[in-house]
């Protein structure tokens, strides 16, 4: 460990092999929870590197470092610029990391609709972190009218990581009481997803909506279904809605 910080500051001047080495083996680090501080001047100038995987590695490495309450106030404009990286995987980490760091109270209003743009992404990663962090900056009260929208329509997505993260936006949009009634049909589908993951966010994100008054009578019978999922994930989840639910009958 202390090798590895004795030779942190001339490897970032090295070949961009070495740099994104570094930065991955401080991703490695605080994964095992292990963290420089001192190198989170470093990886902020990485942003800027020429090389596209650095720029990807420093951006995931400070997501990671924000989990762990190591922030920087300075960082999420730097993320927001990276939000129009010409790499996906760049753009995708940018918007991971701007989430973990609404997580911690550090928000950049400028990424607002930036976020909503990357809703229709090529990259899947993209489309779901972006749905991730729009979720997050919702959470903090910030929110975007034009989201909810594209949110839905991300309900349909091929993949199921970006579907899990539009429904958990499309729940935190609902608990600001901003909801979109053509969301319903698409939840209720997502109770059959394959995803069990999706299936359990889909039964949250349907009980939030009848918080708020949007209900279909078939959710009942589909939720009781899930009550005897073979998924403890899936039955909590059910059973929680199925609570909303019956005491909107009453």
């Amino acid at each position: 460990m202390f090798e590895f910080e004795s030779g942190l500051e001339g490897a970032f001047e090295e070949e961009p092999r070495v740099r994104k080495d570094v930065a991955e083996r401080l991703v490695e680090y605080v994964e095992r929870g292990f963290m420089i501080p001192e190198s989170m001047r470093k990886l902020v100038e990485l942003l800027d590197d020429r090389d596209e995987e650095v720029r990807g590695y420093a951006a995931y490495a400070l997501a990671k470092y924000a989990m762990r309450g190591v922030t920087d106030p300075n960082v999420p404009k730097r993320l927001v610029e990276l939000l129009g990286d010409r790499n996906g995987i760049v753009r995708g980490y940018a918007a991971y990391a701007l989430a973990k760091y609404a997580d911690k109270g550090l928000t950049e209003p400028k990424a607002l609709k930036k976020l909503v743009e990357l809703l229709g992404d090529e990259s899947g990663l993209t489309r779901g972190y972006a749905a991730y962090a729009l979720a997050k900056y919702a959470d903090k009260g910030l929110t975007e009218p034009k989201a909810l929208k594209k949110l839905v329509e991300l309900l349909d997505d091929e993949k199921s990581l970006t579907r899990g993260y539009a429904t958990i936006a499309i729940a935190v949009y609902a608990v600001k009481k901003e909801t979109d009634r053509s969301a319903l049909e698409k939840l209720i589908k997502l109770l059959d997803d394959e995803d069990k993951e999706v299936c359990g966010l889909a039964a949250l994100a349907l009980a939030k909506y009848a918080e708020r008054g949007l209900t279909a009578p078939e959710v009942i019978v589909k939720l009781k279904d899930l009550i005897g999922d073979k998924n403890e994930w899936v039955r909590k989840c059910a059973f929680t809605a199925l609570k909303k639910y019956v005491k909107k009958k009453k």
